[in-house]
């Protein structure tokens, strides 16, 4: 917990959960509001219909005889927010329409009782039975007409009865003014909640973007007290230690040369001088660790910038594809050929390594009882790749060896962190010192079909 806490991993990932819990409260709030405001438009027009219908009936109840599509047309004229009128009865089927009724008087059914409302987009479809109109008032001759229908009647005994009146519907299609509004309303809502939500989501990557860096700016100061501290330990090594180391190589040298090649003492010899090369060399990589001269940038050409460090590096067998590489680019040509001859080493012994357990699991013995010929040394496969995109020189050394792991990627570039027994874990933290300050950045991937991709990026820079 406490390392989460220091990375500052805790707090980021808090941070995202903060956004995301409250961008969910807000579009969950939104879409409910709605869902209760849509249902409440639905209300909104049923009201409205039932008023627009006590109007429409009550001009129908004042009209004669049949009711005509032109007198439909009509009262459309004299309302406002009405689009279609339609009396349609359940046996014979519509008896008259006028507007935009025709769309949907066929396509609704008719309310077993009360009324019904259908909001489709900018229209409210509204279907209601229609009264019988109410029996004429008694008079005087009313008497006289009952016994007429009673004598009728008793002439008509037998007769089928009279057919009771056709129930009738009113259709109309209208425009919910107050449940538009309100849906109107809401939509918005849910339109400012959801910009609220993915402004706060936006915020939230902003904010772990500052972090990440402000993370990056401190282990980088971390990191560069580190190396000043080390670059004053190297001094002292220098001096204390590389001038005895020099004259120490120097002499046993010499031994070598006098003394018979088949002897032991010869051997002894060989094995001082290898040891005083390597110390020299380790004291090397940590003077230039902790180096902070800015990089001599000069005019490079690429190609024989590559074919120097192959050459330097001494592997047999590397290829050099440079097709699209650039003819020239402002580099210090010293430091970047020091990078390009670790990585290409680095991934020599890489192809030696993954070779070692090839054998191995061939002759089924111990890796560290097998050695690889010189036929399979001079097979190994390392490529040197470059070339430029959109301002960038891209640099990358290949090889087929056994890879490289997650959690080692992560470390790799680290100082003194090592995966071989005779490395230093020097070379590659080097490598990425003398980039990082050409401004630029190397990473470590694996490479397709079995290997790894050391990958070097170099911005170009602009000073003459």
């Amino acid at each position: 917990m406490s390392k989460l806490l220091e990375s500052g991993l805790l707090l980021r990932w808090g941070l995202v959960l903060i956004a995301v819990m409250l961008s969910a409260a807000l579009i969950t709030n939104s879409v409910l509001s709605y869902r209760n405001v849509d249902r409440a438009a639905t209300s909104l027009a049923m009201a409205e219909g039932e008023s627009l219908f006590r109007e429409v009936e009550a001009r129908l109840a004042a009209l004669r005889g049949p009711v005509t599509s032109a007198q439909l047309e009509w009262m459309l004229e004299a309302a406002d927010n009405l689009h279609g009128l339609a009396v349609v009865s359940d046996r014979a089927g519509e008896l008259a329409s006028a507007g935009e009724v025709a769309e949907w008087s066929g396509s609704l059914p008719p309310p077993p009782g009360g009324a019904f409302v259908n909001l489709r987009t900018t229209r409210a479809v509204f279907i209601k039975g229609l009264r019988d109109r109410p029996p004429p008032r008694r008079g005087p001759g009313d008497e006289r007409r009952r016994r007429r229908r009673e004598t009728r009647g008793e002439r008509d005994e037998g007769r089928p009865p009279r057919r009771p009146p056709m129930p009738h519907h009113l259709v109309m299609v209208f425009e919910p003014e107050l449940a538009d509004q309100s849906r109107a309303a809401a939509i918005q809502n849910v339109v400012l909640g959801g910009m609220a939500s993915g402004a706060s989501l936006i915020a939230a990557g902003f904010i772990w973007r500052l972090l990440v860096q402000r993370e990056r700016l401190q282990q980088r100061r971390h990191e560069e007290g580190t190396l000043r501290t080390l670059g004053e330990m190297s001094a002292v090594l220098a001096h204390e230690i590389r001038n005895p180391l020099a004259s120490l190589k120097g002499n046993a040298q010499l031994l070598t040369e006098r003394l018979p090649a088949e002897s032991a003492e010869h051997q002894k010899a060989l094995r001082l001088v290898s040891e005083a090369t390597r110390l020299e060399r380790l004291s090397t990589d940590l003077l230039e660790l902790a180096r902070s001269q800015e990089p001599s940038r000069s005019t490079t050409n690429v190609k024989n910038l590559i074919e120097q460090a192959v050459e330097v590096a001494g592997v047999p067998g590397v290829k050099i594809v440079a097709f699209e590489a650039p003819e020239s680019w402002r580099v210090d040509a010293d430091r970047i050929q020091q990078v390009l001859v670790n990585l290409i080493r680095n991934a020599h012994q890489a192809n030696l390594k993954q070779a070692n357990l090839k054998q191995a699991h061939v002759d089924q013995v111990s890796v560290q009882e097998t050695r690889v010929s010189e036929e399979a040394t001079t097979q190994a496969d390392v490529t040197v790749g470059a070339q430029e995109s959109r301002g960038v020189l891209h640099l990358a050394v290949l090889d087929r060896g056994p890879g490289v792991d997650d959690d080692v990627a992560s470390r790799i570039f680290e100082p003194f962190f090592t995966t071989r027994t005779q490395g230093t874990g020097l070379g590659l933290a080097v490598s990425r010192r003398i980039v990082e300050m050409h401004g630029g950045e190397i990473t470590a991937s694996p490479r397709e079909g079995g290997g790894s991709v050391f990958a070097v990026k170099l911005p170009e820079d602009a000073a003459p």
